[in-house]
């Protein structure tokens, strides 16, 4: 049954996602434009705005771009977004849910009292304003139980939390069935390379698996690729904030020559995933990215069907939310299209591929290195 208590209007993606677990979409009055048409098309069709914007297109640009307009635009204490007073009084919310976990993820608090403060002068009908500030699991267990409690349904929290910390404990349990622990290094971007901070660690633990060199609770870190090939991980996930599969897929083949260096490319462990779904929001999403993790890192496990099994009813499915990259061949294709001359040439000539060819399994076990912090988009 729909609970009408508040009008909603949601800054966040991942308070979108929440709101939505706690069966209270019918309350949302506006959302981000952040916010995925597919994953909101129900809220689109009854015409519920889209109250922000930013001067930055990150799916127009590629990533050396984008990284240098965000800092641009935060070295000269600018905001990165815009929120339409327009759009928010005509919503008239009485709850907002907004951040200050991260500059570029998201409007600031601070941004959206001051266009509530705008909208609203004096105080006169202004909203409650929410700050959702997650920096770990626990936190994110805990933020379903805050926005259900600010909505009267404290109840829907706890049972959203419940089935949040369940699927997370199935995960560690059937990552548990297998020896080893591989080492996983999760990249949130890649020009340059950052590690994925803040509850990214723990969800690669709950997986099973060892964190190369993403540090607990702690902030994304900005590398270079040296230390990149220094953890040496044995899985590489592409997660790349904000982007979903396609997008994270692509720019791994375009930084090819880099990632092909790692001996998880080599030995045909670095895989692409939806990185905006699956690690950049703090909501309920984020058990999916545990069972994804624990996924890819066993995908030669001969128990890897067992764990599909245990895990089905909410592991992203292949192609959908998670791709095995195998760069050499998308080499060998962007040669065959710039020289087809050659390619003629070279196909009389191939050899046949080596059946039966054993993979090698070497988790190392080394941890992270280097110690360089900067803040980056986790908190959307």
């Amino acid at each position: 049954m729909a609970h009408r208590g508040r009008r909603i209007l949601s800054l966040l993606p991942s308070a979108t996602e929440i709101v939505g677990g706690l069966g209270l979409e019918d309350c949302i009055v506006g959302v981000t434009h952040e916010c995925n048409p597919d994953f909101i098309g129900g809220l689109l069709a009854r015409g519920v705005p889209r109250v922000t914007s930013s001067a930055i297109d990150p799916h127009a640009l590629p990533q050396g771009e984008i990284d240098g307009m965000v800092k641009a635009s935060l070295g000269a204490g600018l905001s990165l977004y815009g929120v339409d007073e327009a759009l928010v009084r005509a919503a008239a919310p009485d709850l907002v849910l907004t951040q200050m976990l991260c500059a570029v993820c998201a409007p600031s608090a601070d941004d959206v009292g001051a266009a509530c403060a705008s909208v609203f002068p004096a105080g006169r009908g202004a909203p409650e304003i929410l700050n959702l500030e997650p920096r770990d699991v626990a936190g994110v267990a805990e933020t379903f139980g805050v926005v259900a409690r600010a909505c009267g349904a404290a109840d829907r929290g706890a049972a959203l939390e419940g089935e949040f910390r369940s699927r997370l404990d199935r995960v560690a349990a059937a990552s548990a069935a297998f020896a080893e622990a591989p080492t996983v290094l999760l990249l949130e971007w890649l020009e340059p390379p950052f590690d994925g901070g803040h509850w990214v660690p723990e969800l690669i633990a709950t997986a099973g698996g060892i964190p190369a060199r993403n540090a607990e609770g702690g902030l994304s870190r900005g590398m270079a690729w040296d230390d990149v090939y220094e953890a040496d991980p044995d899985v590489v996930l592409v997660a790349c904030c904000g982007f979903d599969l396609a997008r994270n897929a692509a720019d791994a083949r375009l930084h090819g020559d880099r990632l092909s260096k790692l001996r998880a490319a080599r030995e045909g462990r670095l895989f692409a995933v939806d990185g905006d779904r699956y690690f950049a929001r703090p909501s309920q999403s984020l058990a999916a990215g545990a069972a994804l993790v624990a996924r890819c890192a066993r995908h030669w496990e001969p128990g890897v069907a067992d764990l599909e099994a245990a895990l089905g009813d909410f592991l992203p499915a292949e192609g959908a939310g998670w791709e095995r990259l195998d760069l050499a061949r998308a080499a060998v294709r962007a040669t065959r299209a710039k020289a087809p001359a050659l390619t003629a040439v070279a196909s009389t000539t191939t050899s046949r591929p080596t059946a039966g060819r054993r993979r090698t399994r070497s988790p190392s076990r080394r941890g992270g290195a280097g110690t360089r912090t900067r803040r980056r988009a986790t908190a959307s």
